[in-house]
């Protein structure tokens, strides 16, 4: 049986007057440091320089007015934080200033700009009726023969959209595609009737509308035994062979640059493949010197010259030394007469209505000798008969060497 006896009793008692006096102690250190930590703040909101934060520290103020002060100092806070964020993002996505150059660039110090020129009609009249050959396709395929039908399929890819046969081949060779763009037919008869002739060449505006009438008359059923009659050759057994596209011969009249007739326009122009089929372009770099050769097909070229851009790049300019006379073409002054001049010419019978409508003409781009030209996103026409003057005002943006260390992934790409 336990007894209770009194030392047990003073012995509690003092173990329970210890534990309060270290509680006691342990509860005045506590509210020595919050009372430390309030003199602090006191002392920082009475002497920052801070508007509306020393209020929040006054003694004589109430705690409304102290409320509003720091609810009006958490706004300021979240709201600059919120600026710097906007101005972090927008240094880390684009940190390059442009800026404007204070010393003008002399004209000699950059390329001419290359002109590229393209016809409207994809395929002369006189050597291939796209016309034509587009109604007899689309009345019985049979018409014609697969070359034909091929050759069809193919100019049709530079004609309008809704010209394309939805019937056509899926697949195709791409150097058999571009060679029936751009170079040859194998005509079964030689040359178009007299009557083909007169016909597209006195009404070449509504021809395509008066062709469907004329179907009916006795020359489509002459026409029709002059084909039954004639043999079903094939793309390898001509009779006649022709240039299907208009060649540089048949498009430019003549050439001068800076004020310097030019004997033969080939000297000038190269002929280059484009979305719009087969087009000319002057002062155009080499496609070894815009793409990576590796990556290319060897079927066809996408362009034919010789020359090269020797003294030239698109990072550094010219070399120091440079002569003005050289590739890529660059000009001397202002004015006509230290730029490119050139005279198109067309004649009316090869004009063909269907393929891109019924406005004639040149499509002319004017770019950057380092770009392959696409008209389809930015060009301007030519109409017949008419004289275009354009002036242009180069714009040069250079990179400075501070921001070469700049990674690529940071979209901070240096040319």
């Amino acid at each position: 049986m336990w007894r209770h006896s009194r030392s047990d009793s003073r012995v509690s008692a003092d173990d329970m007057e210890k534990e309060q006096n270290i509680s006691n102690e342990v509860l005045k250190k506590k509210r020595g440091k919050r009372s430390i930590i309030k003199d602090y703040l006191i002392d920082f909101t009475a002497n920052s320089n801070l508007h509306g934060l020393k209020y929040i520290g006054e003694t004589n103020r109430t705690w409304i007015e102290k409320i509003f002060w720091l609810f009006m100092f958490i706004c300021c806070v979240v709201l600059c934080s919120g600026l710097i964020r906007k101005v972090w993002i927008k240094w880390n996505e684009s940190p390059v200033i442009v800026s404007f150059a204070e010393n003008p660039t002399p004209v000699w110090q950059i390329p001419y700009p290359a002109v590229t020129v393209c016809f409207e009609t994809k395929a002369m009249q006189r050597k291939f009726n796209f016309t034509e050959y587009f109604h007899l396709y689309m009345e019985n395929k049979d018409n014609l023969t697969e070359y034909e039908q091929f050759l069809l399929e193919d100019i049709s890819m530079v004609c309008d959209d809704h010209l394309a046969p939805a019937n056509g081949r899926k697949f195709a060779s791409g150097f058999d595609t571009v060679e029936n763009i751009k170079s040859k037919f194998a005509s079964r008869y030689g040359t178009h009737s007299e009557f083909e002739r007169t016909f597209w060449r006195s009404r070449p505006r509504r021809a395509f509308r008066a062709y469907v009438a004329h179907e009916s008359s006795g020359h489509q059923r002459q026409r029709d035994k002059r084909r039954s009659a004639a043999p079903r050759t094939s793309r390898h057994a001509p009779r006649l062979r022709a240039t299907v596209s208009p060649n540089l011969t048949e498009v430019f009249f003549g050439c001068k640059w800076k004020d310097i007739p030019s004997q033969n326009c080939s000297d000038l122009f190269s002929p280059i493949l484009t979305e719009e089929g087969l087009c000319y372009t002057f002062n155009t770099l080499g496609a070894e010197e815009m793409f990576r050769t590796e990556n290319l097909h060897g079927d066809y070229p996408y362009l034919e010259h010789e020359n090269t851009a020797e003294s030239w790049s698109l990072e550094e300019g010219y070399e120091l030394g440079t002569p003005i006379e050289t590739y890529p073409h660059r000009g001397s002054g202002y004015g006509v007469k230290s730029g490119l001049t050139f005279l198109l010419k067309a004649k009316e019978v090869d004009l063909d209505y269907l393929c891109r409508g019924p406005v004639q003409g040149f499509k002319i781009l004017l770019h950057n000798p380092a770009e392959l030209p696409r008209l389809s996103q930015q060009y301007f026409r030519s109409p017949l008969s008419q004289e275009v003057v354009v002036a242009v005002k180069p714009k040069m943006m250079t990179t400075s060497e501070g921001l070469r260390p700049y990674e690529p992934t940071r979209k901070v790409f240096v040319p």
